[in-house]
């Protein structure tokens, strides 16, 4: 600095110097609150999600539990009686006729819903999962023949429902 400053000068800069950093300390002091206000409500977020997430994790495990449990894939002993096909060329009709067994005879099922459950049922028999085309081709064929009874039309945008018998 210019050592020719008047004692006035150096009176106003240095004034003007404590009112910068006075206002800076205000500044910071505001933000400091403000920063530990997002802090604490950031914390007690976390703490809420954390705990949220265990809950939903155990209910998820034990959901996963009774799932495993009620649908055991095992083999039942009437589809190994019957020849379903090797896994390279299952006999898809055949094992939706299963699958139709047991279901109510009024209830109308869909070639997808179908679909859901002969890959639930003989997916381990599959080499690929059965594909909801694949057993509408069946119904439909089924339907052609007399076996099953259309509950409502297909439609490019909506799919064919069928029953076993025919509701009156």
């Amino acid at each position: 600095m210019s050592e020719n400053l008047s004692i006035r000068e150096i009176l106003d800069r240095l004034t003007q110097r404590i009112a910068t950093h006075r206002e800076q300390e205000a500044h910071h002091a505001r933000q400091e609150e403000h920063h530990r206000e997002q802090k604490d409500f950031h914390a007690s977020e976390l703490g809420k999600a954390e705990k949220s997430l265990a809950a939903f994790e155990a209910s998820a495990a034990d959901a996963l539990g009774f799932v495993a449990v009620a649908a055991d894939h095992r083999p039942r002993p009437e589809d190994e009686i019957e020849d379903l096909g090797p896994a390279s060329r299952p006999k898809i009709g055949r094992m939706v006729a299963k699958v139709l067994e047991n279901l109510d005879p009024y209830q109308p099922f869909s070639p997808t819903a179908i679909a859901r459950a002969l890959n639930e049922r003989f997916g381990n028999r599959l080499r690929r999962p059965a594909d909801p085309r694949q057993v509408s081709f069946v119904l439909r064929r089924m339907h052609l023949q007399g076996r099953l009874f259309a509950a409502r039309k297909g439609r490019p945008y909506l799919e064919a429902l069928y029953s076993r018998q025919r509701r009156e």
